[in-house]
């Protein structure tokens, strides 16, 4: 563990290292931003956090990947020991090929922070890495459709029957960068409370769903186990964000 908080270390992006048990035992995890990702057939939590040492003046980005079928926990940057650094540390997240980072646009998106300053630049922090995600369509086009379907992330999927037809990722197109506005309502509506009330609902039918539909007798995390890895980040999975 020394190695690992070793404080001559550069900062910055890094190759990912896997999360181990002994990297845990002993130090503290602050959690940062929960992103979500709404699909039938497997959908994704994402935590962020920091993987923190009372005697290190460093720390690392933890980012997790929670699927019911496959779980990824990667070390991802050194940063400073303090959450200030993240407006330079998480916009870099973009350049990381880290298996843990998500490969599509998140729908749910919480920032745990100690007040509403923290909070915002937080978001427009994780917003610049979000950035870096390919579209499978405009960025209007999918605000519209939280927009059409306030509080029922189910309405704005095709049926079951056709996402099994395809796969169950959509394809990156080629659109036009979103402009600063379209990321403004993004945010807008991203961060109700509404809104993320319903969408962690939905991920939470949805886990258990794709078990239950598309499961076929694989390993799976059972989504009390997420929920308790989730606590165990930091993240009071129990409340809404507000």
């Amino acid at each position: 563990m020394t190695e690992l908080f070793d404080d001559t270390q550069p900062l910055g992006l890094i190759d990912p290292i896997d999360l181990l048990e002994e990297y845990v035992i002993g130090h503290e995890i602050v959690a940062i931003t929960l992103l979500g990702i709404f699909n039938p057939m497997g959908p994704t939590l994402i935590p962020i956090s920091l993987l923190r040492d009372d005697e290190s003046e460093i720390a690392y980005l933890l980012v997790s990947s929670l699927n019911p079928f496959n779980q990824t926990r990667q070390l991802v940057a050194r940063v400073e020991d303090n959450t200030e650094c993240l407006a330079i540390y998480l916009p870099l997240l973009g350049e990381s090929d880290a298996e843990s980072l998500p490969k599509s646009l998140p729908s749910h998106m919480a920032c745990l922070a100690k007040d509403e300053y923290e909070r915002a630049y937080l978001a427009a922090s994780t917003i610049e890495f979000l950035k870096s995600i390919p579209l499978t369509e405009p960025l209007s086009d999918t605000i519209s459709s939280y927009r059409k379907y306030p509080g029922d992330p189910w309405a704005r999927i095709p049926s079951i029957e056709s996402m099994m037809e395809t796969t169950s990722e959509k394809t990156p197109v080629e659109v036009d960068p979103p402009s600063e506005d379209d990321w403004a309502d993004w945010y807008d509506v991203v961060f109700t409370r509404d809104h993320s009330i319903a969408e962690f609902q939905g991920i939470v039918d949805a886990w258990n769903g794709s078990i239950q539909n598309f499961g076929n007798g694989l390993p799976h995390m059972p989504m009390e186990e997420a929920l308790a890895e989730l606590a165990s980040l930091g993240f009071p999975f129990f409340t809404p964000p507000s």
